[in-house]
């Protein structure tokens, strides 16, 4: 095998694996997941809960359950509920508890990245 061909499988691997492992990174939420959300997130998601206080801090049970769903997606747990769960919660509520449960929301508006 010519150094030509070694250098091109070496790079055809190089690309699998990263391919590979970029999909995996991009695995979709689970039933379980969702589950676990509307457990643990239900009184942020029923309407209304704005009046019941503040979000859901980046430490609580709701927001550790929100970042074990890739990228945080919400769109995606809402994709899952049933049309029961859609009737018990309000969409926009479940959709903001990336934000919510973001470390970023919990610094002080000081210590944010600034967003241009």
């Amino acid at each position: 095998m010519s150094t030509g061909t070694k250098a091109v499988a070496v790079l055809l691997v190089v690309v699998c694996a990263f391919v590979c492992n970029h999909q995996a990174a991009d695995a979709a939420c689970t039933l379980e997941q969702k589950k676990e959300i509307l457990s643990n997130c239900m009184l942020y998601l029923e309407a209304p809960w704005l009046g019941r206080g503040v979000p859901p801090w980046y430490t609580t049970r709701c927001c550790v359950s929100v970042k074990k769903v890739p990228g945080m997606d919400m769109q995606c747990i809402f994709s899952l509920c049933t049309e029961a769960d859609k009737k018990a919660i309000v969409k926009e509520s479940l959709l903001k508890l990336k934000g919510h449960c973001s470390i970023w929301h919990a610094l002080p508006a000081a210590g944010r990245p600034h967003s241009h």
